[in-house]
């Protein structure tokens, strides 16, 4: 389902999205039809995307910052989460982790310059995603540690076999 606003009030579109995604089991993307079937047709799958440096300039105003910086960690989030849902990278996980964590501190620093509610909301949304993320988080740092180390000699200890089959 693709929604595009081509007359009318912004609010009536994001209004009718709210309803769609309560009444349908839709996903976010943000990439485009054209992207997508470019990507379907050589096979490609979603990469990972680490963080970018926010590019601001001096003659901005407190918005443009604020709009900047937001949208570089809300760009970073949504490139992994793609990569999660598609390949099922562990490293995804550990992106969208940093990517709202960068969110977080923005939200702080921006929300003593310019107090905003929403800042507030955002933030505290954002904390509740990411500690959904821990425990996944977790298991694939203990996996890692695993592999490389103890279970992964001649001599792994009994039951380690089993151990690595999560």
């Amino acid at each position: 389902v693709e929604l595009e606003l081509r007359n009318g009030q912004i609010t009536d579109l994001y209004s009718l999205a709210m309803q769609a995604v309560q009444e349908l089991p839709l996903t976010l993307d943000f990439s485009s039809k054209g992207d997508k079937g470019f990507k379907f047709c050589n096979g490609e799958l979603p990469l990972l995307e680490k963080t970018r440096p926010s590019l601001i300039r001096s003659d901005w105003s407190s918005g443009q910052v604020a709009s900047a910086i937001l949208s570089g960690a809300l760009y970073h989030f949504t490139r992994n989460w793609a990569v999660l849902r598609e390949t099922e990278q562990p490293e995804a996980i550990h992106q969208l982790r940093v990517a709202l964590r960068r969110m977080r501190s923005a939200l702080r620093m921006l929300g003593r310059k310019m107090p905003q509610a929403e800042f507030q909301t955002l933030r505290a949304e954002a904390r509740r995603i990411a500690t959904g993320f821990g425990p996944a988080r977790e298991i694939d740092v203990f996996l890692e540690a695993a592999q490389s180390g103890p279970l992964a000699s001649a001599e792994c200890p009994p039951g380690g076999d089993l151990l690595l089959q999560v």
